[in-house]
């Protein structure tokens, strides 16, 4: 049985640079397991309105994240040399436990900031 671990990466339209060094991490990174293209996952998008929303926003589920991988992306997502860090969001929702949203201003994890 597996435990999967969705992950959602948002940033501004003109962070297309910062996002392509994440990316780049990804392709060569264990969670890529089935040899995603970033091409792929932005088909995904969907909208409630006829407009395409004015952010890019890539993610996609991934089998066994452990906290060494978390970590690295997280890390690396926070010393990307984003354009508008304040647009940045990243959201860690593993099956078993808490989710955490990280923005570059702050992480919001609610276990944590509960005790």
């Amino acid at each position: 049985m597996s435990v999967i671990t969705g992950i959602m990466l948002i940033c501004s339209l003109g962070d297309g640079p910062a996002l392509d060094s994440i990316t780049s991490w990804f392709k060569d990174s264990p969670l890529n397991e089935d040899g995603c293209e970033l091409e792929d996952l932005e088909k995904g998008i969907f909208t409630w309105k006829s407009h395409h929303p004015q952010f890019h926003a890539v993610g996609g589920g991934y089998n066994y994240m452990n906290a060494d991988l978390r970590d690295e992306l997280i890390s690396r997502v926070k010393n990307a040399d984003w354009e508008l860090p304040e647009n940045v969001v990243l959201v860690i929702q593993p099956e078993e436990g808490s989710s955490t949203v990280i923005t570059l201003e702050a992480t919001v994890n609610p276990k944590k900031e509960k005790s």
